[in-house]
């Protein structure tokens, strides 16, 4: 097995999703849980997709896709919205052996999923083993990271139709490694030299609980389920955009409750009717800490120290430094019917309800500001609707889902003036109509081809609406972006699928783009800035040459330009046909895995397997201004990882052993914030079922 769009013989989901008309692209992870790669790490190898990082674990995480990235891409735990559940679920968060499969939906999003996505989600699908398991793991490797996770789940009754699972995971990681042509103080005049340094403020530690409870087989329910989660985040901060100047002692803390109800019917009203119901409840409170009275540089020379005192707060232009907490409650409520009206036409139904509630107190913002700004309640109340239309023709060979969708919201956003102070609150209500048409035809029966098409809005949420109030303030003006995406595919496979290709085209027209807006040195908000006009194209091809060898290849070209700007004049109309700076435009990636012929035992496994990631260089600022030759530069990146995993006793135990950026390359996703060098990890993973 081997990652890419293609990896699964045996029909099942995997399968089901995959012959979607969408433009969908599925991972199975199941036989990547002996790695020690983190989701992203398996999310970025599939075509289309590009994942950038802010460094090491628990770093930010930005996912572009088909030209549309940032929260214009939403992630989804098991068909449910991630942002609702805290970043104990994050995609940098949770263990490969926690997730079954991953699917990536392109342009055009199905109605279940109750999704304002402007172009594309991410879905994790999390495990659901129908017998007795135990899955326990732990790894570790360079920069001081450690990382362990257990899933377990034991079935009991009469006819084993109730259960209990227990699940968690551990990450820590110093993140302490090193950064090339940093500036260094060399004398108390505070002149400077370029050297290498060492991150010293950048730990992280992640750790969640989950306990299920859970029926199956009920004449009234085929599955009842209620899950309880508690998980806790501690992060070190090193620096803001940059790395141009360090913060030495900054850190954040969040602590997550959660609480879900999940209740499922099949084949009620003679056989024609499914129903799902989802609620939840999450609780998220988080705290940042930026209090002391240093101005920290990186490293220094001649026994100089590696700080001088100043007013308190790095992260800012302070009186007394920050220490916000922020109580953040979320809630939704989700149903999805479907029912066949015939053999060849089904009717789909789903509507997602989502609240949220945020408040908070920051003591030390109030000689600053005046008044504790965060004590003043706000609130994000979300509706979506949507239907859709199954139908099938030709025998079977033309498959076509027509939608509509209905998006509504509400907010209650704090109102400022120009001094930071509070004037009341500003109401933000919007109400939108999007639609969609998704076919697929099959042509031949080694090719078939899709066709999609969408017109959709996405609603801003409660991080632009509300801001931090550490560096992005509230901005209740802010209206919903919009979308057209069109999406034409040809998916082409033969020699009983041991050759695939995949070749999709996408075109976006984007309006009302919310980006974050720098005011000043301080201040900054999400305005609606920029309409932008994307065509591309992405291929993947995968091949299994040699028995037990399966190797696989793509690439990902896009164009995006500048179709018009905002009435505020923050980007000139000048670059208007412009390409969109500090945006990849062209990347891909290439492995291979092969299972070695010999063994110890017949039980034995050995596999080897091998990934490259290239992105091509782009421009920091806008390609038209300035000399090419001097312009700031995200350089070229040609990064190769490479493992070997060793599988015994029935797939009962595994050990891998991986190095990843073999050559250990200079490697940059975002301007003058460099990645980790080369690193190694190891894994050791216990399996066993009933």
């Amino acid at each position: 097995m081997q990652i890419g769009e293609v990896q699964v013989a045996a029909k099942g989901k995997i399968s089901q999703t995959r012959e979607q008309p969408f433009q969908v692209s599925v991972l199975d992870a199941k036989p990547l849980q002996v790695q020690s790669q983190p989701v992203t790490g398996l999310v970025n190898q599939i075509s289309g997709v590009r994942v950038r990082e802010d460094g090491g674990l628990g770093s930010n995480v930005n996912i572009m896709l088909n030209g549309i990235s940032g929260k214009g891409i939403r992630i989804f735990v098991d068909d449910i919205p991630a942002d609702l559940l805290g970043n104990g679920v994050a995609i940098n968060n949770l263990p490969v052996n926690m997730i079954d499969h991953i699917e990536v939906y392109k342009g055009v999003i199905p109605t279940k999923f109750g999704s304002d996505a402007l172009g594309g989600i991410l879905n994790l699908v999390t495990r659901n083993v129908k017998k007795d398991y135990l899955d326990i793991s732990a790894g570790m490797g360079s920069f001081g990271t450690y990382q362990a996770s257990l899933n377990s789940r034991k079935y009991f009754g009469d006819k084993n139709n109730a259960f209990v699972g227990i699940s968690g995971f551990y990450n820590h990681s110093d993140n302490d490694y090193r950064m090339d042509d940093v500036t260094i103080r060399v004398d108390e005049l505070n002149n400077t030299t370029t050297g290498s340094v060492r991150r010293f403020n950048d730990a992280y530690i992640a750790y969640s609980g989950k306990v299920s409870l859970g029926l199956r087989y009920a004449n009234w329910a085929d599955l009842l389920r209620l899950d309880l989660t508690a998980s806790q985040i501690n992060k070190e901060w090193q620096h803001g955009m940059t790395t141009e100047r360090p913060w030495g002692e900054a850190f954040s803390e969040e602590s997550n409750l959660n609480v879900e109800l999940k209740w499922k019917k099949s084949q009620m009203l003679n056989k024609k009717l499914n129903a799902i119901f989802n609620a939840g409840y999450s609780y998220i409170n988080t705290c940042f800490i930026d209090t002391t009275a240093k101005t920290y540089y990186w490293g220094a020379v001649d026994g100089l120290e590696k700080y001088v005192s100043s007013s308190p707060g790095e992260s800012g232009y302070y009186v007394d430094g920050r220490n916000p907490v922020q109580y953040i409650s979320n809630s939704f409520i989700r149903f999805n019917l479907s029912y066949l009206l015939d053999k060849t036409h089904k009717l789909s139904l789903t509507s997602l309800y989502t609240r949220s509630d945020i408040n908070g107190h920051d003591e030390r913002g109030i000689a600053s500001f005046g008044a504790d700004i965060l004590s003043n309640p706000q609130s994000l109340n979300k509706f979506y609707n949507g239907i859709a239309l199954e139908s099938k023709f030709w025998g079977d060979k033309i498959t076509n889902i027509l939608s509509g969708k209905f998006f509504a919201g509400n907010a209650e956003v704090v109102a400022l003036d120009e001094t930071i102070n509070i004037t009341g609150y500003n109401n933000n209500s919007y109400q939108r109509w999007g639609y969609g048409d998704a076919i697929k035809i099959l042509l031949f029966p080694f090719l078939n081809s899709t066709l999609s098409f969408e017109h959709t809005y996405r609603m801003p949420d409660k991080d632009e609406l509300f801001g931090d109030f550490i560096s992005v303030f509230p901005n209740a003006e802010l209206e919903p972006e919009e979308s057209q995406n069109l999406d034409l595919g040809l998916r082409f496979k033969c020699l009983k699928s041991k050759l695939t290709f995949n070749i999709n085209s996408f075109f976006r027209n984007t309006s009302n783009l919310i980006f974050l807006n720098s005011l000043n040195a301080w201040k900054s908000t999400y305005m609606n800035l920029l309409e932008t006009q994307t065509i591309g194209f992405e291929g993947e091809l995968k091949v299994s040459p040699l028995q037990n060898m399966n190797l696989y290849a793509n690439l990902t070209w896009q164009d995006i330009i500048l179709k018009d700007v905002d009435d505020n004049g923050d980007i000139e109309e000048r670059y208007i046909g412009a390409n969109v700076p500090n945006i990849p435009w062209l990347f891909g990636n290439a492995g291979f895995s092969y299972m070695l012929p010999w063994h110890i035992t017949k039980s034995d496994k050995i596999n080897i397997f091998y990934t490259c990631n290239y992105v091509h260089d782009f421009f920091l600022s806008w390609e038209i201004d300035g000399i090419t030759s001097t312009k700031a530069t995200i350089p070229q990146q040609v990064v190769h990882n490479a493992g070997i995993s060793y599988t015994t006793l029935n797939n009962r135990l595994s050990f891998s052993l991986e190095t990843k950026n073999i050559t250990d390359e200079k490697v940059y996703d975002n301007y003058m914030v460099q990645k980790p060098g080369r690193s190694y990890a190891t894994k050791i993973r216990f399996f066993i079922s009933k």
